[in-house]
């Protein structure tokens, strides 16, 4: 750079001795060897210019990549606290925007580190040209110097202002897009776009204020030049008489000054870049710098043959340093190597956190912790954890299922057996190669939490943390998974598990128990133990019996209710299957003969005592258990249909799945996994435009920018231009005239160089500030139109489309477009108006250059045509490879605590890395490509100086000393010129690769209409009547129908229950209700009204859904409730008190301000859950659909939201999508679904009268008959 830097200052030396041989009349040799040496000068300078800058830009793609792997590395081992500081949004753009900034700004390093050097030559020689006059050009510098430092200053602080809001915007989208369906489902989608606009107006503002200060900064530095010179000029010319301005010393100055003009013109470019690079070093610092989880709080040693695999002495823990008071305190554990122990007590007592201490999750306050196993404890497979919400990946069942193990498949398929799975993938398309979506969205919550259990089942791991995994499982296929996984005749029979239930009957089957109460341990022992001591453990069982008949009462309160009880004689209860009934009666059998107060939880349950055991069968032997073929009409049975998006959905008949086979091992090698995998994918590979950038994409940026403004700025760069010209022109012409060499000062500066600078100055102001506000106006509309139509688009886009790949348009794409556009289009107008300019000169002075412009335009246009594609394809590369990344790092983020269990990290390091260094691929193939042309296109710039320099000293008799200053000193400048506009054309094209997927995504197919002029009556639906008129439906045109014509009603206040096998089509009832999806033919009417007719937004917030997970946005209490803030501190109150949340709301310091963490992480999952019931009361509609809502809870919380569901929508229809099969035992009908069709439909009293109705043959096949139990 050095080099580079050094030979530009040969040009004024040679420049002066050719303007001295037009006039001296040396011999033509000599004017040969000058042109000679312009050109060896010039080609030398280009090489060692673009040798370092090669250089500066690969040392920056390494840096990026650093900083990037550092960054991941570090989401890892962030501990909880720092979790909650650093927000996804946050972390994406450290890893998109802030590591390209400093990436960006290496190469500028090179120009601070020279520049002063270059300014300080240039100022010596022109010291020697025009002595002491060049002070008052320095004079300049001074002012200005300290003006643009206080800019910046102030810029700084807005570009801080401006990254903060950033985070804050790509935090609540990705928030948005976790949870798009529950937003659609509720109408909410106006609130969250004008949430979204109004922190994206913040941040357009910011960017508005630091582009007019970058304006001022590079109006001062293009000005600058010109007012050094104009002041050195008169200086120069009044400081002597004899100081006269000849043409050799007015053109060596401005060629030094345009040779001074480069470093204070890229100053502005270097400084901002500087303070980006700063900002963003500052911000990754800072998340660098956050706690990381200590590895020691946790003491690893290999286990001993008798000794105990987990032991806690004295120990303590909380979830932040600054906890006034531990969570967990003075626990003392000590688990034996190969046993089972149970951790039981309260909803949000510390049962799952006592699992994160062991992992060593949580902050370690005193005490100690160890942990032994066979293994080296610091590899995979010593621990496997089972997390209560299950994280699943954007991979293969399979892949899901061996998490980076090697494939064995007699433990593989033992796995599957175990977990139950097997049916399942019998359903799915692909079988094990089925491609699961992004967090699972493609399987039902049971399936999850079995896939999840399978994972760690499949690693073979000494100890297993299993926190609640029979939860979001029916029970009878709960009870397969603790005797042939978990109990003491399971796969883990010889590994030591801990078990947080909440389950009672299995208790007696575990070697130990641990009660927890307040954040310590009440008690432990065995269950005789803990039953006889009649201490806290009884009294958690007399709680569970307290709300369990509680529940049972009150759905019996009810005029229209039936158990199986009254229908069948001496049949078990009907929650349970007879096992479970008959374990339960033994516990509270047991518990009445040990406490005193057993008769109250008897009498508060009389069922649970009529399920004695001399009236149930014996239980059934676990190997029994496992043999049925149809034993799934558990969440298998029940809930895939409700959560499969419509690329996997199935309408294949049950007696075809059952003679399906599991992709075996040979069919794995032979080639048939692969066509598996490709039927059974899910997300398709991101789409990519080949070709140029269609015309469209410019239109579309343009008409965001404004027609008017961006006309406005060419005419500016226009009138800029020519007055350059002038000015340049009429300098020649009076330097060159004897008459003015020394006369008429102050009239021929007014009418030349004065009169030049005045005018730039005012129009340059007027064409940069246009440039800067259309611009920013134009990244502005495409955010807008962007967010519009994501909020528009149908679910489908979501379930097939990664949110890393939707993440990196609103991050890097419109980073693009907010920074790197703008300048762009900037410097696309002054690089052609100056390419022209320079070509009009020149042609001025020696006509005939016009035969050399038109060669050279050819050989120009061939390169930029050559080079084009691959310039632009290796942006849409680059930008298409960033996606994987973001996809990987959401991912890892949501199972950072799983992955870090399995001792996984390595492995997920090695991916992102993988995935880094393939986009920096693409990356450096665009810089390269950079190089390779402006080498070429200097050396045709040389060529065009060559034959300037050629022309001049061949045409030295017809051509005055100021026209050869003239055409030698512009054709210095075409080179440059010439080289910016075409890379500056190509990176037009190039960056508008941005605007094209942006454009991509704002052309999407959207919804219906939000509003129609179809308008529902005034408080519709006022009775909740609801018919299904021959009603089909599919999920996108091409795929077979889910539903085929429905014809039935649902009468007003009737709570209706909707059971099937998986891929009966009972989701897809409520999705066509709501209209996520839409009818093939027929139609739904609701009180009378065709619901197709409506608007989506005056149907979804009529009508009210408790979905099953729960979803909880960052915010307010109060807005999370009621996100348009419609309603008063009064009816929110009474939400929460119908919800059971209000003791825990108003025990909070902020109340209903109280803010929730991104996805409600600092409630638990059961408070989670009463949040949403809460906001479903908000509505009170007579229409209310509960969409398994009840799944994923414990107890206690199943009975809270049911008994307020009966309570608060006493007379409002219900429709219930069946979690199990007693749930919907006290419905009014039941609505059977078989293949998309209408099997049965009838009160469940008339059903199960019939010994061969379908749903008489489920029941039997779940246990819930007399005589018969799950198989």
């Amino acid at each position: 750079m050095m080099i580079h830097g050094l030979l530009a200052f040969a040009n004024p030396f040679l420049l002066e001795s050719l303007i001295n041989f037009s006039t001296n009349g040396e011999e033509l040799w000599h004017g040969i060897l000058y042109t000679f040496l312009f050109f060896v000068v010039a080609v030398l300078s280009s090489i060692t210019f673009h040798a370092s800058f090669q250089l500066s830009l690969t040392c920056g793609i390494k840096f990026r990549s650093a900083l990037i792997a550092s960054i991941y590395r570090k989401s890892l081992t962030l501990t909880q606290e720092s979790r909650a500081r650093s927000t996804v949004g946050e972390i994406v753009n450290l890893m998109t925007v802030d590591s390209n900034k400093i990436a960006d700004s290496i190469p500028s390093f090179w120009v601070v580190l020279w520049s002063p050097v270059q300014i300080v030559i240039a100022l010596v020689m022109l010291w020697a040209q025009l002595g002491t006059a060049v002070l008052a050009g320095i004079g300049i510098f001074v002012v200005i110097i300290p003006v643009n430092g206080y800019i910046m200053a102030k810029a700084q602080k807005l570009e801080e202002k401006e990254m903060k809001t950033k985070d804050e915007r790509l935090k609540l989208i990705n928030e948005v897009l976790n949870a798009m369906k529950v937003i659609k489902l509720y109408a909410w989608e106006p609130s969250f776009q004008q949430k979204i606009s109004h922190v994206r107006r913040t941040e357009v503002g910011f960017l508005g204020q630091m582009s007019y200060l970058f304006s001022v900064v590079i109006i001062m530095w293009t000005v600058a030049p010109f007012l050094v010179m104009v002041l050195t000029f008169i200086t120069y010319i009044y400081s002597g008489d004899d100081h006269i301005l000849t043409a050799s010393k007015a053109f060596v100055s401005l060629t030094l000054f345009n040779i001074l003009r480069f470093p204070i013109m890229v100053l502005p470019l270097t400084v901002t870049q500087t303070v980006n690079a700063y900002v963003s070093i500052k911000r990754i610092q800072s998340f660098l710098f956050e706690d990381d989880i200590d590895e020691s709080s946790v003491l690893k040693l290999p286990s001993s043959p008798d000794g105990n695999s987990v032991e806690i002495e004295g120990a303590s823990f909380g979830w932040k340093r600054t906890d006034s008071e531990p969570l967990l305190k003075d626990v003392n554990i000590q688990v034996p190597k190969g046993k089972l122990i149970a951790i039981v007590g309260k909803v949000g007592c510390g049962k799952s956190s006592l699992l994160q201490s062991v992992l060593g999750e949580t902050v370690k306050f005193c005490g100690r912790i160890t942990t032994r196993s066979k293994r080296n404890p610091n590899e995979q497979g010593s621990v496997a954890y089972v997390p209560q919400e299950a994280w699943i990946q954007n991979l293969t069942v399979r892949d899901n299922i061996l998490f980076g193990r090697d494939f064995d498949q007699a433990r593989y398929d033992e796995a599957l057996r175990a977990c139950q799975l097997e049916k399942d993938l019998q359903l799915l398309t692909a079988g094990d190669a089925t491609e699961i979506g992004e967090r699972g969205i493609n399987l039902s919550g049971g399936q999850k939490q079995r896939v999840s259990l399978a994972r760690a089942v499949y690693q073979d791991s000494d100890i297993y943390l299993l926190d609640d995994p029979l939860a979001a499982v029916d029970s009878h296929v709960g009870k397969k998974l603790f005797h042939e996984v978990i109990g003491k005749s399971g796969l883990l029979r010889d590994k030591t598990r801990i078990l947080v239930t909440h389950g009672i009957h299995w208790l007696p089957h575990v070697d130990e128990i641990v009660v927890i109460d307040n954040g310590r341990i009440s008690e432990q022992g065995s269950y005789e133990h803990l039953l006889d001591h009649d201490g806290p453990f009884a009294s958690f069982l007399k709680e569970f019996f307290l709300h369990d008949g509680e529940r049972k009462r009150a759905s019996r309160s009810r005029d229209v209710s039936v158990s199986i009880a009254e229908i069948a004689a001496a049949a078990p209860e009907e929650e349970e299957d007879e096992e479970l009934a008959a374990e339960k009666a033994k516990i509270l059998q047991r518990l009445a003969s040990c406490t005193s107060s057993a008769h109250e939880a008897a009498a508060e349950s009389p069922a649970v005592v009529a399920a004695s055991p001399s009236q149930s069968s014996p239980p059934q032997h676990a190997s029994q258990a496992s043999s049925s073929v149809n034993s799934h009409c558990s969440d298998t049975a029940d809930r895939l249909d409700s959560k499969r998006p419509s690329i996997v959905r199935q309408t294949s008949k049950i007696s075809q799945l059952t003679s399906e086979k599991l992709p075996s091992r040979d069919e794995d090698v032979d080639g048939t996994r692969k066509a598996a995998e490709q039927s059974g994918r899910l997300i398709d590979e991101e789409t990519m435009e080949s070709g140029s950038v269609s015309l469209k994409s410019y239109v579309f940026y343009i008409a965001a920018r404004g027609y008017h403004l961006g006309l406005m700025t060419i005419m500016a760069h226009l009138a800029y231009t020519a007055v350059n010209i002038a000015s340049s022109v009429w300098l020649s012409t009076w330097t060159s005239d004897p008459l003015f060499s020394n006369a008429s000062v102050t009239g021929n500066l007014n009418n030349s160089a004065y009169l030049r600078d005045i005018n730039d100055y005012y129009l340059s102001i007027y064409g940069i500030f246009g440039v800067g506000v259309v611009c920013i106006v134009a990244s502005f509309v495409l955010n807008e139109s962007l967010l519009t139509r994501l909020f528009r688009v149908p679910m489908s886009f979501f379930d097939t489309t990664p949110t890393g790949r939707i993440v990196n348009r609103f991050s890097k794409d419109m980073e693009v477009v907010d920074r790197e556009l703008p300048m762009i289009v900037n410097d696309n107008l002054e690089s052609f108006m100056a390419t022209v300019s320079c070509i009009i000169v020149i042609s001025y002075t020696t006509p005939i250059f016009l035969a050399a412009v038109v060669p050279l335009g050819i050989i120009y246009a061939g390169i930029q045509v050559f080079y084009l594609p691959i310039s632009r394809q290796s942006r849409r590369l680059d930008s298409r490879s960033r996606s994987p990344i973001l996809t990987n790092f959401s991912e890892s983020i949501a199972g950072a605590a799983v992955i870090r269990a399995f001792r996984q990290q390595q492995r997920f390091v090695g991916i992102s890395d993988y995935r880094v260094d393939n986009n920096s691929r693409f990356y450096f193939l665009k810089l390269a490509s950079n190089r390779w042309l402006g080498f070429r296109l200097e050396l045709l710039g040389t060529a065009a100086v060559v034959i300037a320099a050629l022309l001049a000293v061949l045409g030295r008799d017809s051509l005055t000393p100021g026209l050869v200053g003239l055409s030698v000193s512009y054709a210095l400048q075409i080179s440059d010129y010439l080289k910016w506009l075409v890379h500056e054309l190509t990176e037009l094209e190039t960056n508008t690769v941005a605007v094209e997927r942006l454009n991509e995504y704002s052309n999407l197919e959207t919804e219906a209409p939000w509003t129609t002029d179809s308008l529902p009556p005034s408080g519709w639906p006022s009775r909740g009547r609801v018919e299904f008129c021959n009603y089909a439906t599919r999920y996108r045109p091409g795929l077979d129908l889910v539903l085929q014509g429905i014809s039935v009603s649902f009468e007003p206040g009737h709570k209706v229950g909707i059971v099937g096998r998986t891929g009966a089509g009972k989701s897809s009832l409520t999705l066509g209700l709501f209209r996520l999806i839409e009818s093939a033919f027929g139609h739904i009417e609701v009180d009378g009204v065709r619901i197709d007719r409506l608007g989506l937004h005056s149907l979804r917030s009529a009508l009210t859904i408790l979905p099953q997970e729960p979803t909880v946005f960052s915010g307010s209490l109060r807005s999370n409730l009621d996100p348009f803030d419609e309603r008063t501190d009064e009816e929110l109150w009474a939400a929460l008190d119908a919800a059971h949340l209000s003791s825990w709301a108003r025990g909070l310091s902020a109340g209903l301000a109280h803010e929730c963490g991104e996805g409600g992480t600092n409630l638990s999952v059961g408070q989670r859950q009463l949040v949403c019931l809460a906001r479903a009361l908000m509505r009170r509609s007579r229409l209310l659909v509960l969409d398994e809502a009840t799944a994923a809870v414990d107890l206690e919380t199943d009975s809270l939201i049911m008994a307020t569901v009966r309570q608060q929508f006493a007379d409002s229809t219900v429709i219930i999508i069946a979690h199990r099969l007693a749930t919907i035992m006290d419905s009014d009908r039941v609505m059977v679904l078989d293949s998309g069709r209408v099997r049965e439909f009838a009160p469940p009293r008339d059903l199960l009268a019939k010994q061969d109705s379908y749903f008489h043959f489920l029941a039997k096949e779940a246990g819930l008959l007399p005589g018969a139990s799950a198989k």
